[in-house]
């Protein structure tokens, strides 16, 4: 700090050896030297602080301010000049004439994009519509036809039985009917997963009867490749009740445009689904 300090005031008191002497050379009463020279302090402030077009438009606000002030401009401009140039040691200003090139910018990084808002979003089907799901083939064959099974303009069925069919009455989500055949149709909806890096299904399935003919199936597909991200079947849902399942699917299907669908894939019953839950963070 001292040693900052004492280069300072050498680097003043210089410049005020040279103010003086360019003073007496233009013939300025000394008496009138220490306006002068406090000019010459406010201008190398200045200089010190700015660069370029800045600095210069500054120092002409200092000249007319100290012209307001009975000082001469072109003294006043003369004693700028000393500055500059005394500056111009300790920094490479240039000056008014030729100023020096400025130095190049440091390549511009943008901030990094802020992250997706958190998805938490939850279907029950209560105001009697399939909420955005679509009825499309999500069965055996792989990959489903996509994308015209995530844009289907056909909405999957909501059934319900009196409250006796719904998980939380009155709707469900009828996924598939009692076709009994091979190729089913399901509940698919298209969701955007680019920017999120964990993302979890929960979900409650039903079906009437049956116990072991059913094969009902979660599928995840790549909505751009068709690429079956991630595929959970379960071997065995217990008629008659409603049972919960959870679906980590982070680990495939992170970052990516994921059609989503609810089937089964061999059977002769009817499967519900309700209160899915989709929740995804960055």
């Amino acid at each position: 700090m001292s040693a900052s300090i004492e280069t300072a005031l050498i680097q003043l008191d210089y410049l005020e050896v040279q103010v003086f002497a360019k003073l007496e050379q233009l013939g300025v009463e000394e008496s009138e030297w220490v306006y002068y020279m406090a000019f010459a302090k406010r201008v190398w402030e200045t200089f010190m602080g700015f660069w370029y077009d800045t600095a210069i438009v500054e120092v002409y606000t200092l000249i007319e301010e100290f012209v307001m002030r009975g000082l001469v401009e072109d003294t006043l401009k003369a004693v700028a000049d000393v500055v500059l140039e005394k500056c111009t040691m300790y920094r490479p200003l240039g000056n008014a004439e030729t100023p020096l090139p400025a130095p190049p910018l440091p390549p511009f990084i943008p901030p990094p994009p802020p992250p997706p808002p958190p998805i938490d979003q939850t279907f029950n089907f209560d105001d009697w519509t399939s909420q955005g799901w679509k009825r499309g083939q999500t069965c055996m064959a792989d990959p489903p036809p996509i994308p015209n099974c995530c844009e289907s303009p056909q909405n999957v069925d909501v059934a319900s039985d009196g409250g006796v069919v719904a998980h939380s009455p009155p709707c469900s989500l009828r996924v598939c009917m009692s076709l009994g055949i091979v190729t089913v149709w399901g509940a698919v909806k298209l969701w955007d997963f680019r920017g999120y890096n964990t993302i979890v299904i929960t979900d409650w399935l039903f079906k009437l009867t049956y116990p072991g003919f059913a094969l009902p199936h979660l599928k995840c597909f790549n909505y751009d490749t068709g690429v079956l991200e991630y595929y959970h079947q379960i071997a065995f849902l217990p008629p008659g009740v409603w049972t919960q399942y959870v679906n980590d699917i982070s680990a495939t299907c992170a970052n990516k445009r994921i059609c989503i669908g609810f089937s089964v894939g061999l059977g002769t019953d009817d499967l519900y689904l309700d209160d899915l839950r989709i929740q995804a963070s960055a």
